[in-house]
């Protein structure tokens, strides 16, 4: 319970605010360590920074290049779903989603997690979507009058 520390920060105290940014670096080493691999290292579609035509993208990454990935661990998250149900193929090292619902949002981040050798590995990306595409997701269309 001690390891999240909450506080309140005061405008017109300063020093409280730089003792609780000066903390948030140190750990008491109860996490486990997370190796960060960039998107860029990784073939993603949607790629990182490209924006799609459609509120209902196939999200995909391929993995393989992080080395031996245990299949039960393959999570990924998508911003405005959370944590979504993924196809992993471990033959190819290809992690699949097809987004069922359209997304709202003019962006979206996504963050795959899995554990590669014992350690756990993980990587995001943002892509965008056509605003035309994302506003028609937001708005029912009207019915035709007669």
């Amino acid at each position: 319970m001690d390891a999240i520390g909450r506080y309140a920060i005061e405008a017109n105290k300063p020093k409280v605010f730089a003792d609780a940014v000066g903390m948030i670096g140190a750990t008491s080493g109860g996490g486990t360590a997370v190796a960060e691999v960039g998107a860029k290292d990784l073939t993603t579609h949607p790629a990182d920074g490209e924006t799609v035509r459609t509120a209902l993208p196939l999200i995909k990454a391929n993995l393989s290049s992080i080395g031996q990935i245990e299949p039960g661990s393959v999570q990924m998250r998508v911003s405005g779903l959370g944590l979504v149900p993924v196809n992993f193929d471990p033959k190819t090292g290809t992690v699949s989603y097809q987004v069922p619902q359209k997304l709202r949002d003019k962006t979206c981040t996504v963050i795959v997690s899995a554990k590669s050798e014992g350690k756990k590995v993980e990587t995001h990306w943002t892509f965008g979507i056509e605003e035309a595409a994302a506003t028609a997701a937001s708005s029912p269309a009207a019915a035709p009058k007669k």
